[in-house]
């Protein structure tokens, strides 16, 4: 087997891509060529993406599709759609030591072009984890975050929860309340034609939902805007399910979500502030539930995160893991120690501020924010 690394996503084969993918364990739309093709071309400069392509005499057996970046002066190795992803992962189906062997192998090699590699959402299930978990060499050069929740409803595996979900009384009576008063419309779009001219309505009401809080709309930022149009744009539309609940001639919330295999993704919603007593958001994810029920998905894929709302819904949970990667283990401890010894202080500090204050163990663990 070799190693080509691809700087542009255009040389590699996508039909060849997808097959791999489709092949792996942990296939989602995350994982498409055509998801990381936009991811490039909106996150991506010239030359950034480090994609690692392992051939054999047969073809391609593994793509490890990853780019790199700089952050606060720091060269990172991510994946290449880490950044708008809920899974990740290297497309790689059989021969998987043998792959990762190789692979690791030859990023160690080039370990002067990056300072430290950042792999976010990789699901516990994946080879990768298990592979990195159990080499010593890599192990003893990582900080691992813990790990991360993803709630899913399954559709299929508990009928009786799946229809207690789709017949909340307290929900269903939030939308007899629109219902009753006024004229109510739900809309599910698909398609370049349906859903382009209502995106900047949908970023004004994320930006007016999350002002003023200590997550403020990812919208803010051009290139998040820039993203969502190219996936509306370049995306097979039965790919993309976009969601309105009109009111009296008002937009109660949006919802862009992800209609793939036999997985609907809850991928990013909103709702108008101005009718918050009424909790549209809720009535928001009953449409949108029994929407997926209704087309045959089987499951229902909140993604990552310990919403309250997710655990009163889901019937199962997965979980995600975080490595970083150091090309050394004094290069580690250059991270690590700092971090350590701030920690340390902060600590000793808030002790003598408040001595009575019990000591409760603090989990510290790495997110997208630090890459």
């Amino acid at each position: 087997m070799r190693i080509d690394v691809i700087k542009n996503i255009d040389m590699v084969d996508a039909s060849a891509w997808n097959a791999l993918a489709q092949a792996n364990g942990t296939h989602t739309i995350y994982q498409t060529y055509e998801f990381n093709r936009i991811a490039e071309e909106v996150y991506g400069r010239k030359d950034e993406s480090f994609i690692l392509c392992v051939k054999d005499n047969t073809g391609l057996v593994a793509v490890f599709p990853l780019m790199l970046v700089t952050v606060k002066g720091k060269r990172v190795l991510q994946f290449m759609a880490g950044e708008r992803s809920d899974y990740c992962d290297i497309l790689c189906s059989s021969r998987q030591d043998e792959v990762f062997e190789l692979v690791w192998e030859y990023i160690f090699s080039r370990h002067k072009e990056w300072d430290f590699i950042n792999l976010v959402n990789l699901p516990l299930e994946s080879g990768l984890v298990r592979y990195i978990k159990e080499n010593k060499d890599i192990k003893n050069l990582s900080h691992r975050s813990s790990q991360d929740e993803a709630e899913c409803l399954s559709f299929t595996k508990d009928p009786a929860h799946t229809q207690e979900v789709l017949h909340k009384k307290k929900v269903l009576g939030l939308r007899h309340y629109f219902q009753s008063h006024g004229d109510y419309k739900v809309l599910h779009l698909h398609g370049r034609d349906q859903i382009e001219g209502h995106l900047e309505g949908f970023f004004a009401q994320h930006i007016e939902r999350w002002k003023g809080s200590l997550s403020p709309s990812l919208f803010l930022n051009g290139q998040a805007k820039e993203f969502y149009r190219r996936m509306v744009q370049a995306l097979p539309q039965e790919w993309i399910t976009f969601t309105m609940l009109q009111w009296n001639g008002q937009v109660l919330g949006y919802h862009l979500g992800f209609s793939y295999g036999k997985r609907f993704i809850w991928y990013k919603p909103t709702f108008n502030v101005a009718f918050a007593a009424h909790s549209p958001g809720q009535v928001l994810l009953q449409e949108v539930m029994e929407h997926a029920y209704a087309q045959g998905f089987e499951e229902f894929d909140f993604g990552v995160g310990t919403e309250a709302y997710k655990n009163r819904f889901g019937n199962m949970v997965s979980y995600n893991n975080s490595f970083r990667i150091y090309p050394s283990k004094g290069a580690y401890l250059g991270y690590y120690l700092p971090v350590a010894i701030q920690w340390r202080v902060r600590r000793l500090f808030s002790k003598l501020s408040n001595p009575t204050r019990l000591d409760v163990p603090t989990r510290f663990k790495l997110n997208r924010s630090e890459s």
